[in-house]
């Protein structure tokens, strides 16, 4: 196998909830808890679970957007949490990030071709040639990124708010791609779109992943956009990974219950299926600021024994080298 491009080694991440007077922490919420993950050369890694489970943070500890507690992100041989100042910069060229809501990544009083131009500005990444100004060569790449994610160049003189909002997520993407990017990360890119606009979207990001050999961390809970987009899935739940597996295994032969809970959740449109069995969870999901002891899923899990409330269990492999499951049962 590839050497990964991106090694996720033990990252945590509690925030704060209570302090004393003294400005001790009496009571914190863990949002991300111990980690570890790899991701390749060329592929897509799709994140999914409930919302609140850890996602988006785990997103934003891997680009230090913001600061981990403990953990190492090894990109390309260095670790991106102890780089600081111009070194982050430079590195942060090959990570890129598109967000959820497009009109809130877009600045308003920008034209679109001055966000798309604005990271090339402010890493001096174009280089003009020979009989060639600084401002031509960086309009001619602003043209050449909207015809990459498929837009008309007459949407270059138009402001966030003339756009639609796939419009806009393309306008995102294009400005994550302006500094040749080799690791993108799409935190819930499509979710705020219409159905259709979402298809088209995933359509262009999986073009992307294949003609430009950029590696994808998706964060998402629909599950059929996991399925479409997927090649491998790590199934979040309180700020840890259950599961981790292809794509083809984890929706052939589910391992832990709480991936065949959220399979079963699923709509499903074919009528002779819904007759399926199903497992369905009972009570709600525990308090960030109170994880369970052992196992965080046995309060809820139907198959829980004695020992799931005692011991916690590791992420191991189970029936295969890339199907990894946490769960004592399996």
């Amino acid at each position: 196998m590839a050497k990964a491009l991106v090694e996720i080694k033990n990252l945590s991440k509690e925030f704060p909830v209570k302090k004393d007077l003294w400005g001790r922490t009496q009571l914190s919420l863990k949002a991300v808890n111990d980690i570890s993950l790899d991701i390749y050369p060329g592929e897509c890694l799709t994140i999914v679970g409930e919302s609140g489970c850890g996602k988006s943070t785990m997103a934003r500890l891997i680009l230090k957007l913001i600061k981990a507690d403990q953990g190492e992100v090894i990109f390309e041989g260095e670790d991106i949490l102890q780089l600081k100042g111009k070194q982050l910069r430079e590195k942060r060229q090959d990570m890129q990030m598109v967000f959820q809501n497009p009109f809130s990544s877009l600045d308003p009083r920008y034209k679109i071709k001055d966000s798309i131009a604005e990271p090339l500005i402010v890493h001096r990444h174009c280089k003009p040639p020979k009989g060639v100004t600084q401002g031509e060569a960086i309009q001619a790449r602003v043209r050449e990124l909207i015809g990459l994610v498929e837009l008309d160049e007459t949407i270059l003189e138009k402001y966030p708010h003339q756009c639609s909002g796939g419009q806009n997520q393309r306008v995102s993407i294009a400005r994550a791609l302006a500094l040749n990017p080799k690791f993108i990360i799409a935190d819930e890119a499509v979710s705020a779109l219409d159905v259709s606009i979402q298809a088209k979207i995933l359509e262009l990001i999986k073009k992307l992943q294949k003609e430009l050999g950029i590696s994808f961390l998706f964060i998402a809970h629909n599950l059929g956009v996991v399925k479409y987009i997927a090649d491998r899935v790590a199934v979040m739940y309180l700020g840890e990974i259950v599961e981790l597996a292809n794509k083809e295994e984890l929706f052939s032969n589910p391992l832990h219950p709480y991936t065949k809970a959220l399979l079963n959740a699923a709509p499903v449109a074919d009528p002779r299926a819904r007759d399926r069995d199903r497992v369905l969870l009972e009570g709600e999901i525990p308090k960030p600021t109170d994880i369970p002891s052992g196992c965080p899923f046995h309060t809820r899990c139907p198959i829980a024994e004695s020992k799931c409330s005692e011991v916690k269990p590791e992420l191991a492999c189970q029936e295969t080298e890339s199907h990894h499951v946490s769960c004592h049962l399996v």
